[in-house]
């Protein structure tokens, strides 16, 4: 042990210094990324221009904005090396309008601060005029439509930031899943496209196979657009949307109005679940949205190879 802290270092436990803040917000760091711990459902009161969105109680992992790393590393990225998880035990209450796309929370550290009130994150409405430059975590994608006088929202977390720790909780790998697109790339606020992320950023990396040896990134899907009796912003085209990502490149290579199916193409990794939204099984009408779609990771079945040291066969079963 030395007796001189060099590079002011931050020490999970030390034997003379009692646990503080500043030192707690360095164990999750680097073990997992910001983002839902859990994802709430949401509720929404009220059906005109203005509604009440009701955010159960959850839990998330967030960076402070005032202590983001703008040091690269050896990589050229930015590592994390704080990371708050925030819990809330009550339901927040919180005002949308039909401009509103997002829902995002935001957190300051700020140990300077000498008021308590002060010390607590914020629940922010994101519209396209402000979420550019918002610095927090978006828990929630929100649409609108209106439809004979009413006007309908839909608030989930598809297109959320989640953190490595709930995507792989789910089965996902967090270095590649399929999201509906974040709203911080969705051109005009509208939420018409699937993407392929790393994290919580737009996948990249390299991938062998038959194509050969390639470098995949900006892996996009655009969903087709809907028809005036469709829900927003598009319509997938089966039920069940299947997507494959292989070295020739990401997107829909199957479909179905029902499961199984049979003899599906390779490298599929995820299923978008439109059944309850598609119109072509009844479910779609003027109160579906796409945020609705539920995107499940595929598991890839492991073939058994077995030997007959007899015949000296490998067989495939």
């Amino acid at each position: 042990m030395g007796s001189i802290n060099n590079g002011s270092q931050r020490i999970g436990w030390k034997f003379s210094t009692p646990l503080q803040a500043s030192y707690l917000d360095t164990f999750l760091a680097g073990f997992t990324n910001p983002g839902l711990f859990i994802r709430p459902k949401f509720t929404t009161l009220g059906t005109g221009q203005t509604a009440t969105l009701n955010i159960p109680p959850f839990s998330l992992l967030i960076e402070p904005a005032d202590m983001i790393n703008t040091e690269p590393d050896e990589n050229g990225e930015f590592p994390i090396r704080s990371i708050v998880k925030v819990t809330t035990n009550s339901t927040v209450q919180l005002t949308i309008t039909m401009s509103t796309m997002a829902i995002g929370f935001k957190y300051t550290f700020a140990d300077n601060l000498s008021t308590k009130t002060q010390w607590y994150g914020d629940f922010i409405a994101l519209t396209t005029e402000n979420i550019n430059e918002f610095d927090g975590i978006i828990i929630a994608t929100v649409q609108s439509r209106e439809y004979n006088g009413i006007v309908y929202y839909s608030v989930t977390t598809s297109g959320a930031d989640i953190s490595d720790a709930l995507l792989i909780k789910e089965g996902w790998d967090p270095n590649c899943w399929l999201s509906l697109i974040s709203p911080r790339r969705a051109e005009n606020g509208i939420l018409n496209k699937l993407e392929v992320r790393k994290h919580n950023d737009l996948f990249t990396g390299y991938m062998s196979g038959h194509a050969g040896i390639v470098n995949l990134s900006n892996l996009q899907y655009e969903i087709i657009p809907p028809l005036p009796y469709e829900y927003p912003n598009g319509n997938m085209p089966n039920s069940f949307n299947f997507f494959n990502l292989m070295s020739s490149g990401f997107g829909l290579c199957d479909g179905s109005d029902t499961l199984p199916l049979i003899n599906p193409h390779g490298g599929i990794f995820a299923l978008v679940d439109a059944y309850n939204v598609n119109p072509s099984t009844g479910g779609g009408n003027y109160s579906n949205f796409i945020n609705q779609l539920k995107i499940k990771p595929v598991l890839k079945e492991q073939p058994n190879f077995c030997y007959d040291s007899e015949s000296g066969t490998i067989s495939i079963k």
